[in-house]
């Protein structure tokens, strides 16, 4: 006879002398255990022999769902696909799931500390900003509603960051995606715009007396020396601090990043440009 909801309803939570099965259909059946437990299994038979894994107890999964998940795993059974084994490797993958921090982690140790000049503030940002909130969160569970809940508040903030996660996640994904540790890739179709950011270049430059300006406070100031040098020598190449950083002794080769690529640009070093760049390297050696 068929189940019923009155029927387990009556059956859940009362002493028995010995374990009972209640069968339904599809290959359904109730066990109830002496103590009242009731837990919905699947029975079937492969390769001769009798099987049953189970489904779920009640009233946790209720007699709707044993029956949509019975008829489902009768149809792996009829495409030669053990459902026994199938319930047994997705337990698995979800005790294994990656975070979404443990996918970021990954491509950055794997590809971004060979690959990526910024890997160090790349890796920051998202310790700051991103793994506090999603980093424990599965990577298959996280889902674009719950990336933008964090990304477009802190786009009003601090868009230059935004952009910087939002690429490099990207990036990490797709990565991820190619070696198929995951399956999806949440912000594939996100776009900076998406979230309120309107890059734009800016013409403004320093003019001499401006420049002039600066070197004197340098002199003047009370910063430690070797930051005083890393302003100036930014000023004298018109570079940013992480280009100077990476730049070649003598023959100073600044690499320039626009997007994804760097471009090589040689500088002319002059004499005095040069006793400030010793200065640079011998202070860097010290550190």
């Amino acid at each position: 006879m068929a189940l019923s909801d009155a029927a387990l309803r009556s059956m859940l939570g009362k002493e028995n002398e010995k374990v009972q099965v209640k069968t339904d259909r599809d290959g359904l059946s109730a066990r109830i255990s002496c103590k009242g437990r009731i837990t919905f299994q699947y029975r079937y038979r492969w390769n001769g022999q009798g099987e049953r894994v189970d489904i779920g107890t009640y009233p946790a999964t209720s007699l709707k769902d044993a029956r949509e998940e019975a008829t489902r795993l009768r149809g792996e059974l009829e495409q030669n696909r053990n459902p026994r084994l199938l319930k047994r490797m997705a337990r698995n993958e979800a005790y294994s799931a990656l975070t979404v921090e443990d996918v970021i982690r990954a491509w950055l140790e794997r590809y971004g500390v060979e690959n990526k000049s910024d890997y160090q503030q790349v890796l920051r940002s998202f310790e700051l900003h991103l793994f506090p909130q999603l980093g424990s969160v599965p990577h298959e569970n996280a889902p674009i509603s719950m990336w933008l809940n964090l990304l477009e508040p802190l786009a009003r903030k601090v868009p230059f960051i935004t952009v910087r996660l939002l690429s490099n996640a990207k990036q990490a994904h797709n990565w991820a995606v190619r070696r198929q540790l995951i399956k999806t890739s949440p912000l594939s179709d996100l776009r900076v715009a998406d979230l309120g950011i309107i890059l734009t270049q800016c013409d403004r430059v320093l003019s001499s007396d401006e420049i002039v300006t600066i070197f004197r406070a340098m002199q003047a100031s009370r910063l430690a020396p070797k930051f005083k040098l890393l302003v100036q020598l930014c000023l004298l190449f018109g570079c940013r601090g992480g280009e100077l950083s990476y730049a070649e002794k003598y023959i100073l080769i600044l690499k320039k990043s626009s997007g994804q690529f760097c471009q090589r640009i040689i500088k002319p070093v002059n004499a005095r440009e040069s006793r400030w760049l010793d200065q640079s390297f011998q202070r860097q050696r010290k550190c």
